[in-house]
């Protein structure tokens, strides 16, 4: 279960890679994969995230000095329950594929870059998962709100769904979204390395992130009283089976340049 929900956000950090053009300062553009890695950490003894922010410093230096364009987050648990995400928090890194090869690459053979993952490892015990995250919707505002709250929400097909007909559907509600949604930003993401088959309740999820929990429940209010809940259940019924949103906290802790 553990790794399941690793996956999810990692699960692949959706908030923060949404982009009409490079141009724009987003990671990729829409319906482009990105490499989403998920940290899953707990603290150590007396440790704390201050602890975490200060090697956090070093590690993004690293990234700087290397020429590593990467965005990173930070996922707490917040509505989830502790059999589900036994975790202190989730850190989220999101880079290209290509910067993905090429930064651990350098890291792995870098003693300053080993330096600052043994710094890591005296203060947490994390598990670490890899997927590609594709963004289908997003707001400008995404790029410059460094707080909010994530949703991620499992999914598996249903038996006699393509992909192709999933993709579909997923299209239909993308070209439904305006800027007057709550999400800010939408993604749906894959596990690939550090998940085996069984450990997550399904085969993609969708992750959706809002600025606030005014705009989460706003969200909420429009599926339990604007109609809203029609078309997901369409899509429960009709097209895939999920496992239900976990909610959690969600923090930009660094850009990408």
């Amino acid at each position: 279960m553990k790794k399941l929900i690793s996956a999810i956000l990692g699960v692949l950090a959706f908030g923060a890679i949404q982009a009409d053009d490079h141009g724009s300062g987003w990671l990729v553009d829409i319906g482009e994969g990105v490499s989403q890695s998920s940290h899953l950490c707990t603290l150590k003894g007396k440790a704390t995230l201050a602890d975490v922010d200060k090697i956090d410093v070093k590690l993004h230096k690293w990234h700087d000095d290397n020429g590593v364009n990467i965005t990173r987050s930070r996922l707490e648990p917040l509505f989830t329950g502790a059999s589900t995400i036994p975790y202190d928090f989730i850190a989220v890194d999101w880079m290209t594929w290509e910067t993905f090869g090429d930064g651990w690459d350098k890291f792995l053979t870098s003693s300053e870059g080993q330096s600052v993952f043994a710094a890591y490892n005296k203060i947490m015990d994390c598990t670490r998962v890899v997927g590609t995250i594709y963004p289908m919707f997003r707001k400008a505002s995404a790029r410059q709100d460094d707080q909010g709250v994530v949703t991620v929400n499992w999914c598996t097909r249903k038996d006699g769904v393509s992909q192709d007909s999933l993709i579909a559907r997923h299209r239909t509600y993308r070209d439904g979204l305006t800027d007057d949604a709550a999400m800010q930003w939408w993604g749906i993401g894959y596990p690939s390395a550090g998940a085996r088959k069984g450990q997550f309740p399904g085969e993609f999820y969708h992750w959706n992130t809002y600025a606030d929990m005014k705009a989460y429940a706003k969200a909420q209010n429009n599926l339990a009283n604007n109609e809203g809940w029609r078309g997901r259940q369409d899509y429960y019924d009709s097209y895939a089976d999920c496992s239900g949103e976990l909610l959690m906290t969600h923090t930009i802790v660094k850009r990408n340049q």
